[in-house]
Order: C-alpha cells, then structure tokens, then sequence
C-alpha cells in the first residue's frame, strides 16, 4: 500500500491530484481510496518542506502504515521546475548532500529503488513522447518513510496537461503492483543533475537506482551522507555504481576512496 500526496495549492500537484482523484472514491474531505492505495490532499504551499509525518497522522486510518516505522511507502506527485522549461516527467528520492533545501540539512530519505525504476519503466514502456528520467537527491522534505517525488514540468503547459498526468497515474499504480522488489540496488555517483547515465542504464538494463549524486555535489559528500546513501533503502542496502565518465579524476578518487574505506562494494560503468 502506497499513500500519495499532493497540494490543491501548488500548480502541478493540484492537476495530478485531480486526475489520480478520478479514479477513486472519495472516503472523507480531502482522502480517496484508490485500488488499495490512498491519496491525500495535504494542503501546504510547499510541496518539498513539510512534516510528512504529521500529514500521514492527519490520515486517521492509516494506522497499518503508522505501524511499520520506515516501512510505508511515500509518493509526493509535484510540479517540475528547470531554467530551461523543456518538458519532462522525473522521480527522485528527496534529501540533502549539504545544505537543506526544505527538510534537514546533511540527511538522506529511505529511497524506493525497485518503485522509481519500474515507474520509468512503465512509462518507457507506454510511449510518452517526452523525456523521462531520474533526478539527483535534492529538497525535503525529511521523514522516516521510504519516499519518492514524481514531478512533472516545467512549464505551465505541462502542469495542467491531465493526458501526462493519465500516463504517471497509469504507470505508477503498476509500478506499485509489483509484489517483488529488486534483490540489488545501487547508489549512483556521477553525471549531472538528470543522471543520465544511470537513467540509461535503468530503461536499458534494470538497474534499480536509489540514491543518486550528481557531479555537481561531489564536494559535499562525506562518510555521513556516503553511508546513508548506502544503507537508506527500502530494499536494504545498496552498492556504488560510479558514472566514470560523470566524474573528474579527483571527484572518482574521493567516493572510490570512501568506498574503500567502508567496505562499500563498487563498480565502474
């Protein structure tokens, strides 16, 4: 069982809460069952810093997924946003290689490899005309459930157009219906903010992403956010898949170095 969130008051969110609303039935003001599944309609006008926990107790029925401590499923369905305004629909595990940007600073979520990829999958696999692809760990909010962001953007367009909201809902009530979870997952370093490669190798190979650190914020990682990265997945933890092309020399010897040093299982693609 999986609870979506999403806000009536942030454009995007609002237009992808419409259209997973449509398929269930509304059991009180604000939450609909749907196909075993929940969606809630959380209110705030920030969709990337608020307590998921206090929204999750604002769901009084709730108390299966209140229970399972780090064991529920999270999905917050939000807008995109980019300089450039192109297109796309991404996913992604929030959380802080530094400084926080919503939620806390220096503190990784518990991802949902298995789920992210066969989202991408899904929507791969239905023949969406736009690009598709993980994002970085970036934003809150923090909580102690597993969660992932599915956005989609980055233009006013996109935020209201319920034919892709149609293909997300589609492909990620699937993604949720698969009972058996990846046995492997990977940490992935390198690349940039839209993880490339490792996007490409999930559509291509398999591979199940969890966390994913772009090039950009290689500085920031140490052994801290290093081993949350290993250890915070919903599928238990995760081994390094280093982008050896999305990395300098320095940037690979810093996370093959802290891999090393933690016992961290790695390889290089």
């Amino acid at each position: 069982m999986a609870v979506f969130l999403f806000s009536s008051y942030v454009e995007g969110s609002r237009m992808l809460g419409e259209v997973f609303s449509s398929y269930g039935e509304e059991i009180e003001q604000g939450l609909w069952k749907i196909e075993g599944h929940y969606l809630y309609n959380i209110r705030e006008e920030s969709i990337i810093d608020f307590n998921v926990e206090k929204k999750i107790e604002e769901i009084h029925m709730l108390d299966d997924i209140k229970e399972k401590q780090g064991r529920g499923e999270v999905v917050v369905l939000s807008p995109h946003k980019s300089s450039s305004q192109k297109p796309a629909i991404t996913t992604h595990c929030p959380g802080n290689w530094g400084k926080a940007e919503g939620g806390e600073e220096r503190t990784l979520n518990i991802a949902l490899a298995s789920r992210m990829l066969y989202f991408l999958e899904n929507l791969e696999n239905s023949g969406i005309d736009i690009q598709t692809s993980y994002e970085a760990d970036h934003h809150g909010p923090t909580t102690k459930y597993g969660i992932m962001f599915i956005e989609i953007g980055a233009n006013k367009e996109m935020w209201n157009n319920k034919k892709y909201g149609e293909k997300i809902f589609e492909s990620v009530i699937e993604a949720f219906k698969k009972k058996e979870l990846k046995k492997e997952v990977y940490f992935g370093a390198g690349g940039n903010h839209y993880m490339g490669k490792q996007t490409k190798l999930a559509k291509k190979e398999g591979y199940a992403f969890g966390h994913l650190l772009p090039k950009y914020k290689i500085d920031e990682i140490e052994e801290d956010t290093f081993l949350q990265a290993i250890e915070k997945n919903y599928e238990g933890k995760a081994k390094l898949l280093i982008d050896k092309k999305g990395l300098n020399k320095e940037g690979k010897e810093k996370i093959i170095k802290l891999a090393e040093k933690l016992g961290v299982e790695y390889l290089l693609k």
